[in-house]
């Protein structure tokens, strides 16, 4: 399931294409999984939220 919406958040991002709305939608998932008391899932989103800040601030910049 982790693998699933990490593929399914990695898609979105390339949809629209949109850094901000993709910080979004990991912090709105993100308090999802916090009420479902899934820490090791928040883990997760986090990792691929500085993933994206890695790979979109240079671009952002240029």
């Amino acid at each position: 399931m982790d693998i699933l919406s990490a593929l399914m958040l990695t898609y979105l991002h390339q949809i629209f294409q949109s850094y901000y709305f993709f910080v979004l939608f990991c912090f709105l998932s993100s308090l999802h999984w916090i009420r479902a008391k899934r820490k090791e899932f928040l883990l997760f989103i986090a990792l691929i939220t500085l993933g994206c800040l890695n790979y979109s601030l240079p671009t952002a910049v240029t």
